[in-house]
């Protein structure tokens, strides 16, 4: 005798409603749904509207614009005393985030396209908010990270 196995939750066939139903919920009560089914949400959690959402199996990239003088903590590696951000410091800046991300098991690419901005990307999309979460801690350094056009202040 065969036993078959009993949902927890029927599935819903309407993807509608199912995006209704997301878009009343809390970004916390998403942040939580997402891990508990093995997901993960880049951004703020609000992004379910337009242009917000994040499909987490494609690559990810990020752009995170630094504070407008380099700190003490990277002026230290510099040959000399700078008013700005200049390629030298913006280079050793984005070694040591690659360094610090990789050492922490998230291999990203981190590219400077301006004095004070750096383009991340990852190919993993799911390790985005591991990633985001690590430049938002970097108070001092960073200004904000923009996502799909979603700037999160750090």
């Amino acid at each position: 005798m065969a036993r078959s196995k009993k949902s927890k939750s029927p599935a819903s066939s309407d993807p509608n409603a199912d995006l209704a139903k997301l878009k009343k919920m809390t970004p916390e009560q998403v942040r939580k749904m997402a891990k508990r089914n093995g997901g993960t949400i880049v951004g703020d959690g609000n992004g379910l509207g337009e242009g917000m959402g994040m499909d987490d199996t494609k690559p990810v990239m990020m752009f995170v614009e630094l504070v407008s003088t380099p700190p003490p903590s990277v002026m230290k590696y510099s040959d000399g005393p700078r008013d700005g951000w200049d390629k030298q410091l913006v280079t050793i800046l984005s070694t040591m985030y690659k360094d610090l991300l990789q050492t922490g098991g998230l291999t990203v690419q981190i590219y400077a396209i301006e004095e004070s901005k750096l383009l991340v990307s990852c190919q993993k999309g799911w390790l985005g908010n591991e990633i985001m979460d690590f430049f938002l801690g970097r108070k001092g350094e960073v200004l904000s990270v923009t996502i799909d056009g979603v700037e999160t202040k750090a």
